[in-house]
C-alpha cells in the first residue's frame, strides 16, 4: 500500500508542475493582450501648442508613425497602440531618439474615443490636454450638437426662451426640436464675474445627415472667448 501511494505522488506531482506552468503561461498571454491593444481614435485639434502642429502616434514598442494635426477637420488615426487602456502621443525624436509625450487619456471606457487637444497653459506639461468624447453614435447622434466648454468661463446657450449653462470644462449634447433644415437663432454668452458677455448671435441648422463639435475656448492673447465649429458625419 505504501509503495503504491509513493508512485501515485511520484507521478502525479509533475503533471501539476506541468499544469499550473501551462496556467502561468495562459495568464501570462492574456495579461499581455489586455495591456497592449489597437485603437483608430479621432483627432481634432482646437489650436496648436508651440512647435507642435505635427505629432506622433505609437504603432508599436519601438515604431512611431507622424501625424500632421488639423484645426479644420477632424482626422482618424489608424492602429494606435494603448497601453492599459491608456494612449499617449508623442513630439519629434530628441536628440536620443526619444519622442517626449504632449499628451496623454484613458481610452478605456471608450469604444469609438474622439480626442479634442487644447494647448495647456504656459510652463505647464504634457503640452497638450485631451479631452475624450464618445463619438459612437448612441452618444453623439446624428442632428445633435456635442458643446464642449474649453474655456475659464461658464457658457450660456440660449434658443428663444430655453437656455442651458455649461460649466468650465464641462460638455453638453443639444438635440434641436426643429424640422430639419429649419435656422435655430442661438445666442451664447460668458459669464464674466456676475455679467453675461455676448459671444454670438447666429443661426445654427438642424440637420439630420450630420453631427457638430462646437469648441469654445478663450484666446490666450486677447481674452476672448473663440468658437470652433466642425460636423462629423
Amino acid at each position: 500500500m505504501t509503495q503504491k501511494s509513493s508512485s501515485t505522488v511520484q507521478f502525479v506531482r509533475p503533471l501539476a508542475r506541468i499544469f499550473h506552468g501551462f496556467t502561468a503561461l495562459i495568464a501570462a498571454v492574456g495579461s499581455l493582450a489586455a495591456e497592449e491593444q489597437k485603437t483608430n481614435p479621432l483627432v481634432y485639434c482646437v489650436a496648436y501648442a508651440p512647435d507642435l502642429a505635427t505629432i506622433f502616434t505609437r504603432q508599436s514598442e519601438d515604431r512611431y508613425q507622424s501625424l500632421a494635426l488639423s484645426t479644420a477637420n477632424v482626422l482618424t488615426c489608424k492602429d494606435v497602440l494603448l497601453q492599459d487602456g491608456k494612449l499617449s502621443l508623442h513630439g519629434p525624436a530628441d536628440p536620443e531618439g526619444k519622442h517626449p509625450v504632449v499628451a496623454t487619456a484613458d481610452l478605456s471606457q471608450h469604444a469609438s474615443p474622439l480626442l479634442v487637444l487644447n494647448p495647456a497653459k504656459a510652463g505647464e506639461k504634457p503640452p497638450y490636454v485631451a479631452t475624450v468624447l464618445d463619438a459612437s453614435l448612441t452618444h453623439f447622434p446624428l442632428g445633435s450638437y456635442q458643446i464642449l466648454n474649453l474655456s475659464p468661463h461658464v457658457i450660456r446657450i440660449t434658443k428663444d426662451t430655453e437656455s442651458i449653462e455649461i460649466p468650465a470644462g464641462g460638455r453638453h449634447i443639444y438635440a434641436p426640436k426643429a424640422a430639419a433644415d429649419a435656422p435655430l437663432s442661438i445666442t451664447m454668452d460668458y459669464k464674466l464675474q456676475d455679467d453675461w458677455q455676448l459671444i454670438s448671435s447666429s443661426n445654427w441648422s438642424s440637420r439630420n445627415d450630420r453631427r457638430t463639435l462646437v469648441c469654445l475656448l478663450e484666446d490666450t492673447h486677447t481674452g476672448r472667448i473663440v468658437i470652433k465649429s466642425i460636423p462629423l458625419r
